[in-house]
């Protein structure tokens, strides 16, 4: 949320700069198939 991305660029990010673990892995999932959005902090 700081780097002024978007979720879908912030996912991207995530997935290209980040090693994955299953924990990774179940909240980017999660967020992908959110139907109601998250909350974003401030």
């Amino acid at each position: 949320f700081r780097s002024n991305l978007n979720t879908h660029q912030a996912i991207e990010k995530i997935e290209n700069q980040m090693p994955m673990n299953e924990d990774i892995r179940l909240i980017i999932d999660f967020i992908k198939t959110s139907k109601r959005g998250i909350v974003k902090g401030g």
